[in-house]
Order: structure tokens, then sequence, then C-alpha cells
């Protein structure tokens, strides 16, 4: 009876063992089941992750082409804009330049006038006085011819 009664026992160890068993398989699956989603998510954000990096990379590969770019143009835009002052600046001089030869011209031409002015003046002068001899000599002669 005791043999009965522990073979009996034993089944219903075993029973409750074998429910245990299948009890923590289900779990097993259940967390296989949930490891694999967490991985296959994770895996998934991983290659979002790197997908995102490249683009920024890309992103910033392409940002600094047009900076190298832009910076070779403003170095362009220097050297003619540099061209371009001297070329003011050599302008600027030839121009002083031919306003002090204006200058010089006007004032010998100034000259010039006023020496013609002294001499049409002179001549004036001397052809008034001549004028004067003439009309002397013209009353002289008359009154010669009178006499």
């Amino acid at each position: 009876k005791e043999i009965e009664l522990l073979k009996q026992r034993l089944v219903d160890v075993q029973g409750s063992l074998d429910s245990f068993v299948t009890s923590l398989r289900e779990k097993e699956k259940s967390w296989q089941l949930s490891m694999d989603k967490l991985r296959s998510e994770s895996e998934a954000r991983e290659r979002a992750l790197r997908d995102e990096n490249t683009k920024l990379k890309l992103d910033v590969d392409e940002r600094e082409r047009n900076l190298v770019q832009r910076a070779r143009e403003l170095e362009g835009l220097r050297g003619e804009f540099t061209k371009a002052q001297e070329a003011l600046q050599a302008a600027q001089a030839a121009l002083q330049d031919k306003e002090k030869q204006l200058r010089e011209t006007i004032d010998k031409s100034e000259e010039r006038e006023r020496v013609m002015r002294d001499d049409l003046s002179r001549i004036k002068g001397e052809l008034t006085a001549r004028n004067r001899e003439y009309e002397a000599l013209q009353v002289d002669s008359s009154k010669e011819i009178e006499l």
C-alpha cells in the first residue's frame, strides 16, 4: 500500500514536474520570440541609424564641396577686385596726370593770352601815337600848304 502511495505520489510529482517543464518551455518560447522581436527591432534601428549616418555624411561631404567651391569663387572675386582696384588707381593716377597737363596748358594759354593782350595794348598805344603823329603831320602839312 505504501508502495502504491509512493507510486501515486511519484506519478503526481512527475505530472507536476511535466506541467512545470511545459510551462518553462512555453515561457522559453515566449522569451525567445520576445528576444527575436527585440533583435529584429534593434537590427532595424541599427540599419536606419547607419542609413541616416551615411546620408548625413553625404550631406556633409556635399556641403564641404560647396564651401570649397564658394571659397574658390571668393578667392577669384578677391583677385578680380584687387585687379579692379589696381586699374582704378592707375586710372586715377592717369587722370591726375591729365589734369596736371591740362592745368599747365591752361596756365600757358592764359600766359600767352596775357602776353598777347599786353602786345595788343602796346601795339594799340603805338598805333594811337603814330596816328596822332600822322594827324599832327597832316595838320602841319595843311598849314604849310596854306602858307
